[in-house]
């Protein structure tokens, strides 16, 4: 299994050509079948997306390739026209909450998590991300404040915040 990952960096026509040279090989051919991932397809050049479409037209037997995009309009349709395209649905708050809590995350951070950043963030990068970090200090610190100087705490979440 082959795998361009178009989030780190655009995916470039020498890419798909290295793609396409690396499944001509024979020593791939003990495989039943051969795979190749695109993440964050949306990010590939035209030229990319080009070599991409002569690959895709002139298919070789057992070539499986999965196209991942959340920006299927930023794909080239003659490409999107030789895919099987597949809708995921966005997980829910309740599916988020389900999941934080399924990896042993407490309530209040499970919470934070399915409420404010699930749809951007996968719930181990949220849990070590430096912001969650922050936020966490920030609001404990708020709530401590809030028990014994209200306006004060008010005071200083707004300052944050403009």
């Amino acid at each position: 299994m082959i795998v361009l990952d178009g989030s780190v960096s655009s995916i470039k026509k020498a890419d798909v050509l290295d793609l396409q040279q690396r499944f001509s090989m024979t020593s791939l051919e003990k495989y039943v079948y051969k795979i190749f991932i695109i993440k964050d397809a949306h990010n590939m050049t035209s030229g990319a997306a080009n070599s991409l479409l002569k690959f895709l037209e002139e298919p070789t037997p057992n070539v499986l390739g999965v196209l991942i995009s959340d920006e299927i309009e930023a794909i080239l349709p003659t490409v999107i026209s030789r895919c099987q395209v597949i809708n995921f649905r966005q997980l829910s708050y309740l599916d988020n909450l389900e999941l934080a809590k399924a990896n042993n995350i407490d309530d209040l951070n499970a919470y934070y998590y399915a409420k404010v950043v699930s749809n951007h963030l996968s719930l181990n990068d949220f849990m070590e991300s430096e912001a969650f970090q922050i936020f966490t200090l920030t609001f404990e610190n708020f709530v401590n404040l809030f028990d014994t100087k209200p306006d004060l705490a008010l005071y200083k979440i707004h300052s944050m915040l403009i």
